[in-house]
């Protein structure tokens, strides 16, 4: 009985952080997209990315909207390795979910460090230690995965 709960615990531990960076970063993903429509509150990040490029003498709007698609595109996909991560840990195909879960955490990984450099180069601080905090939760989200079974048994 007392496997069984382990079990459990250990599974949603890893559901959990699944479904969240899912979730996380489909939805950033869609705040790049939506981020003008009437239905969506999120920030919009064109006339901030064109000041940026505007400071270093590149204010051209092709140049902003062309990094933040591809930041958008990028979310998509870290996202879809998530839930793809996701749909194949409930099909009990844990090793492929974990493989799923690794190359989403490794785009997250990826993505924040992109997001990390520019916020160096145009001087962002808030944005720098904002992107900072969330790569090394990536990084924790990694270790609580593989080690959850670990953590639930208190080795």
């Amino acid at each position: 009985m007392k496997e069984k709960i382990f079990l459990f615990e250990e599974h949603w531990i890893r559901v959990g952080a699944t479904l969240f960076w899912a979730l996380f970063w489909m939805l950033n993903a869609i705040d790049k997209v939506a981020s003008r429509s009437a239905y969506w509150a999120g920030k919009v990040r064109a006339e901030k990315m064109l000041a940026y490029f505007s400071s270093i003498n590149l204010g051209e709007p092709w140049i902003a909207n062309a990094s933040l698609a591809l930041a958008g595109i990028l979310e998509f996909v870290a996202g879809a390795l998530f839930f793809i991560s996701l749909v194949l840990f409930f099909m009990h195909k844990k090793f492929l979910a974990h493989r799923f879960f690794f190359w989403g955490t490794a785009t997250g990984i990826v993505i924040f460090s992109g997001f990390i450099i520019f916020d160096v180069i145009f001087g962002d601080r808030a944005e720098l230690l904002e992107h900072s905090i969330y790569w090394l939760i990536v990084m924790m989200s990694w270790v609580v995965y593989n080690y959850a079974h670990k953590f639930v048994r208190g080795e």
